[in-house]
């Protein structure tokens, strides 16, 4: 007999699509310099959580053992 296998947990917080990029207030050095940070930030915290949610795909494609 089949055992069915328990569906795979994904944490909510991996599935939170990015946001969009904030654009810059106006033309002033300043104002685009703080743009620009806001923008990496913004950046880095996405790729660090996509990197993560493509850790747990990569483990449920192994199955168990770490097997494809």
């Amino acid at each position: 007999m089949v055992q069915p296998q328990a569906r795979p947990i994904i944490p909510e917080a991996l599935l939170i699509p990015c946001p969009a990029l904030p654009d810059a207030k106006d033309g002033k050095l300043g104002t685009l310099l703080q743009n620009h940070v806001d923008v990496v930030h913004a950046y880095h915290t996405c790729a660090r959580r996509h990197g993560d949610l493509s850790d747990v795909a990569r483990r449920l494609s192994e199955g168990p053992g770490g097997a494809p």
